[in-house]
């Protein structure tokens, strides 16, 4: 028995995506993690398809007026059966067109970037030998010393009775473990000496370990790993972007978590959501992306998108592009179909999720 859709062919409109739904070459097969189940399934079913040519370049995007653009304007006004994304479930969209059995579960993460790998020491390194609470304990040392020492004046031999600057300096020299020119000779003021030696000698080594650790040890740039990392970042500064359509800022702002809630009010405020879904591959944003300037919440896979990208702009960057360990968010990913389909395409579509 001939099965049901035998007469049929299927019209499906996607647009091509590194990872998802690239095409083989011949601008019809598509092959990645939607494009590949897709074209596997119709096969096994003996279903004829056809592609319905996107115009606009864009995946797809529903407001709340329900009118789509992208390949889910195809879908809306009946020129298409099914679309194959990727695309993000969110209600907004389930309002226009149907959603699919969901292919699987994908977690949004952190794609940031940063102009070096390694941070430089800079002009001022000599400064972050300590911190600032053991500079300020030295400082008060060096002022406290030579007036304490100043202060026995009266009970120390007359060879030691010196005007305030010159035991400034002889305390000074210590530090930096030279000789000094004048010898102390009465107990009390040796016994002084003497402890401001031992802490000088502490400081120095302390200084000489961490001066050779950062001329031969790179420190790596910090990155941006979970929210937290995010929130303390300026919106003026730091822009957080995400797809539109996708329900990331009302996914992050209804969320039990204040974290994400927060993260969510810093995506709007830096005016993060992106005009359409094709806009976040352009140029003006990956040179915004590669110098920290700007982070994509999106799947880690969307990062070899960038690879693309034509040869001018990419021989022209000279930052690095990271995807962070933690996911953010985890969103519902398939294909979508049109709410104008007859019963006949309705069970094609439970065949193939079936399969």
């Amino acid at each position: 028995m001939a099965a049901p859709w035998t007469n049929l062919t299927l019209r499906t409109c996607y647009e091509p995506t590194a990872g998802y739904t690239a095409d083989i070459g011949d601008g019809i097969t598509p092959v990645g993690l939607i494009g590949s189940p897709f074209t596997n399934v119709t096969a096994s079913m003996g279903l004829r398809w056809t592609r319905v040519v996107n115009t606009d370049n864009q995946w797809g995007e529903c407001f709340p007026n329900r009118t789509c653009v992208g390949c889910l304007r195809y879908l809306a006004s009946g020129e298409a059966d099914i679309s194959l994304g990727p695309y993000i479930f969110s209600s907004l969209m389930d309002k226009s067109v149907k959603l699919r059995w969901p292919l699987f579960l994908n977690n949004f993460v952190i794609i940031h970037g940063m102009t070096n790998q390694f941070q430089s020491a800079g002009a001022f390194a000599l400064y972050n030998l300590f911190s600032p609470q053991v500079w300020s304990l030295i400082f008060v040392s060096l002022v406290a010393l030579p007036a304490m020492a100043r202060a026995m004046n009266e009970f120390v031999a007359h060879d030691d009775k010196m005007s305030l600057g010159d035991h400034f300096l002889t305390f000074m020299e210590q530090l930096l473990l030279e000789a000094p020119e004048k010898k102390y000779k009465s107990d009390p003021l040796r016994v002084l000496f003497a402890a401001w030696m031992v802490s000088a000698l502490i400081f120095s080594m302390l200084a000489s370990a961490t001066l050779k650790s950062v001329m031969s040890v790179a420190t790596p740039t910090p990155r941006l790993e979970v929210a937290a990392d995010i929130l303390k970042r300026n919106p003026e500064e730091l822009t957080v972007a995400a797809l539109p359509g996708a329900g990331v800022p009302e996914s992050l702002q209804n969320a039990d978590f204040q974290l994400l809630k927060d993260l969510g009010n810093f995506l709007v405020r830096s005016n993060g959501l992106l005009p359409d879904a094709a806009a976040y591959s352009s140029t003006s944003r990956l040179r915004q992306l590669e110098s920290g300037r700007l982070l994509y919440l999106l799947p880690c896979e969307m990062i070899g998108t960038f690879l693309y990208t034509s040869i001018e702009v990419v021989e022209s960057m000279q930052g690095y592009l990271y995807c962070s360990e933690e996911a953010v968010l985890k969103f519902h990913v398939g294909w979508v179909s049109s709410r104008r389909s007859d019963d006949l395409h309705e069970i094609v579509y439970r065949e193939m999720e079936k399969r």
